[in-house]
């Protein structure tokens, strides 16, 4: 949104702007009147303006095309699409040359989405429940099984179960067989991370990295499994 984007003209009969469902992030002229929150992906016909900011004229255009691509035909053929400033623009516009229709105009809402890792939303899979945004300017998505897992927004306080994941790497079990005398318990937690923090720093001196050393538990809980009197394997 840039100039322009502080004033509004809401359809009020319809409680807008609701933005009743997740991807109503884009707004329409109601052929009665006022402006509605709607679905981006709908084809509508569109009002694009030409002239100046100062003096915009507006051009109606009878083909019904998505929000995005309505906005490209109007940047390619006039300024852009509709823009209104004041009253005395809005005005301008003869509900009569709707014809019934409804037509997009320039005014949207940024959804701003990101993954909670920072990676980009390539893919999206809305549901088409109503979850009324409203003025909610921090949300949360959820999803669910009964619904295919398709998702919506909630308040991001809501108290759900959660997800997590964990990115794929290769694990390698290595084997080690130490020595030592009968006083030393390797199944000690402050030996068994001292060593393990050693071999790590090891590695790292003969130029491996990348990597993170765990010790494995076996059934019994220990790590070591003794073999003789002074010898401890890791299996």
């Amino acid at each position: 949104m840039g100039s322009g984007a502080d004033y509004r003209h809401w359809r009020t009969s319809s409680n807008e702007p609701n933005f009743q469902y997740s991807d109503e992030l884009c707004v329409s002229f109601h052929y009665s009147g006022g402006w509605v929150t709607e679905s981006c992906s709908y084809e509508r016909y569109f009002i694009c303006y030409q002239g100046s900011q100062s003096e915009p004229k507006y051009v109606f255009v009878p083909t019904p095309l998505t929000w995005s691509k309505a906005q490209t035909y109007c940047r390619q053929n006039f300024i852009d699409l509709a823009t209104f400033k004041s009253d005395t623009d809005y005005q301008k516009i003869q509900l009569s040359k709707f014809n019934g229709f409804i037509h997009w105009i320039g005014l949207f809402r940024d959804p701003n989405l990101h993954w909670s890792d920072g990676s980009s939303v390539v893919f999206t899979s809305w549901d088409s429940v109503s979850i009324m945004i409203g003025s909610m300017t921090v949300m949360c998505g959820v999803t669910s099984s009964g619904k295919s897992g398709q998702w919506k927004f909630l308040p991001c306080e809501s108290r759900l179960p959660f997800v997590c994941f964990d990115r794929p790497g290769r694990k390698q079990v290595v084997k080690m067989r130490l020595y030592t005398d009968n006083s030393v318990d390797l199944n000690d937690p402050v030996l068994r991370g001292t060593i393990l923090t050693k071999l790590q720093n090891k590695l790292e001196e003969t130029g491996v990295s990348g990597f993170t050393l765990k010790w494995r538990n076996q059934t019994d809980g220990n790590v070591f499994q003794k073999e003789n009197k002074t010898q401890f394997a890791l299996p």
